[in-house]
């Protein structure tokens, strides 16, 4: 419940934060945002299709047919 001993432990492990959005997100900015000033790191942002999902399913229906 203590905020310095939460920034030590993600400052001690990590080196940014990372934002993932898909087609499916809803806009998380804000909050993601928040966090990452919260804690002192930087945020990145990485956007995903969700093709290699699809194909997985697509994959693993045909197999379970």
């Amino acid at each position: 419940t203590n905020p310095d001993n939460f920034k030590e432990i993600f400052r001690s492990e990590h080196t940014y934060l990372l934002g993932i959005k898909t087609p499916c997100s809803d806009n998380f900015t804000h909050a993601a945002e928040t966090i990452s000033e919260q804690i002192g790191l930087p945020l990145k942002w990485h956007r995903a299709d969700l093709r290699y999902l699809e194909e997985v399913l697509v994959r693993t229906i045909a197999q379970a047919e």
